[in-house]
């Protein structure tokens, strides 16, 4: 059976909705005036990840994960996970496998 689509409008792209969205022409002006911050519309990176559930990490593993090294014996449920230091500062995603860590992807400084 032929059929036509005349037209199509994404609502919701992960999560992130139609609500939060704004034209481009409104995204410059914003930040011509320099209030592109102030109004909130550059979100943490960390946001993307919103679904995954969150895990601190003390300092010591810290340094594992920023050196690339797996941590073994780690306590938590084998998955991925959106990493914090102790101070709440986003590091990025790791995941969990028989009780070892591993980093995935950094997105903080190092150093």
């Amino acid at each position: 059976v032929p059929a036509t689509l005349s037209a199509l409008r994404r609502t919701q792209a992960g999560v992130f909705s139609l609500e939060q969205c704004h034209t481009l022409p409104e995204i410059l002006a914003a930040a011509e005036c320099g209030e592109l911050a102030a109004n909130d519309w550059v979100l943490p990176i960390e946001t993307v990840f919103a679904p995954l559930p969150a895990l601190h990490v003390n300092e010591g593993v810290k340094a594992h994960l920023l050196n690339g090294c797996p941590t073994s014996h780690y306590k938590a449920a084998d998955g991925r996970y959106r990493v914090y230091e102790e101070s709440g500062a986003f590091l990025g995603l790791a995941g969990v496998e028989d009780g070892v860590l591993k980093v995935e992807k950094l997105f903080c400084e190092r150093g």
